[in-house]
């Protein structure tokens, strides 16, 4: 099976979120609207593949207080536009996510208990109003499936319905592995049995095999994490890697390794997805110590996209990343002097 994506090609200029946020700013609801009517009208007449139509939403995935009010107004503005709502529930899904951090449920600290309950109950009641407002609402079936793992139960409904109007969706496919995560109520079992079910047969031979690839990533995370299983772990992550060389297989591999080889697999990783917020937290913790500069960099800049992680690990720092950081400005200091 081939490892070689081939590259979707459109004419629609989908923007990146630095250039989005801009215009957002500039322009206001109603040049928000006009954009995103067009990113939706051509998702769902085929013309925009379902990749750019998420890279089209990428803003909304993480948490920033100056993005909350311009979703606000567009949604106050045009009450009754299917992508303002679904925005709304991607925002909203991002603040709980940004509220829960890398915190298990029973750590949440109790004053951010009431805002974390808020900002799911928003996410689900604007996916659940975008499901009325459009054929393919998506990312509204993914806000709400996320919301039920958060929740700790399953998201077989939300999936079936979302398959029944998005047939050859990945996107709704990986959701529903995400719903059955072991560390989320699942099981091991759950993620193997998901990606032999006959639906996944209308998905392309690559796309089948990505899917099968995200089953082994996120058996290899639950092996290595959950139940200290590194060999377990290292089978599952070279069984993705082999299907398909990607940023997130290489990346899980690497993060396997902490020798020279995790550390080539991490710079592949980066080559093939330099913008993307994850790999940008797992450099930063990977070389806190040896590239203190380059790493708190990585970290900031993905915390300032409302990555979670980097923002666990800059504003609720260990004692170990403390001293990291102390050393790190004594590195800066003397490097002036």
């Amino acid at each position: 099976m081939t490892n070689v994506f081939p590259a979707a090609t459109t004419a629609f200029p989908v923007l990146e979120r630095h250039e989005l946020l801009e215009r957002m700013r500039a322009d206001g609801p109603d040049w928000t609207e006009t954009y995103f009517q067009q990113v939706q009208r051509r998702y769902e007449d085929g013309s925009l593949p379902e990749k750019d139509y998420l890279h089209a939403y990428r803003l909304a995935g993480g948490y920033r207080e100056d993005v909350a009010p311009l979703v606000t107004a567009w949604v106050e503005t045009h009450p009754r536009s299917a992508p303002a709502r679904i925005f709304e529930a991607q925002h909203a899904f991002a603040h709980a996510r940004w509220l829960r951090t890398q915190r298990l449920s029973k750590d949440v600290p109790p004053e951010r208990r009431a805002p974390l309950a808020a900002a799911l109950e928003r996410a689900w009641t604007a996916g659940e109003a975008a499901l009325d407002l459009t054929a393919m609402p998506l990312l509204a079936f993914v806000s709400m499936m996320g919301v039920r793992t958060f929740q700790g139960d399953r998201a077989w409904d939300l999936y079936e319905v979302g398959l029944e109007r998005l047939p050859r969706s990945l996107r709704l496919r990986r959701a529903m592995l995400a719903n059955l995560r072991a560390e989320w109520g699942g099981s091991l079992q759950d993620l193997r049995a998901f990606v032999e079910r006959p639906e996944h047969a209308l998905l392309s031979l690559y796309e089948q095999a990505e899917l099968r690839a995200n089953m082994h990533v996120r058996v290899a995370h639950h092996l290595n994490d959950f139940q200290n299983d590194r060999e377990g772990a290292l089978r599952e992550a070279e069984a993705a890697v082999r299907l398909v060389r990607d940023a997130s297989t290489l990346a899980q591999l690497a993060a396997l390794h902490d020798d020279e080889h995790g550390a080539a697999l991490l710079d592949e990783a980066i080559r093939l997805a330099p913008d993307d917020d994850e790999l940008r937290v797992q450099f930063g913790v990977r070389y806190l110590m040896d590239r203190p500069r380059a790493a708190q960099r990585a970290l900031r800049e993905a915390a300032a996209w409302g990555q979670p992680a980097a923002h666990d690990v800059l504003h609720k720092p260990t004692l170990f990343y403390r001293v990291v950081v102390a050393l790190s400005m004594l590195v800066t200091i003397f490097s002036r002097a």
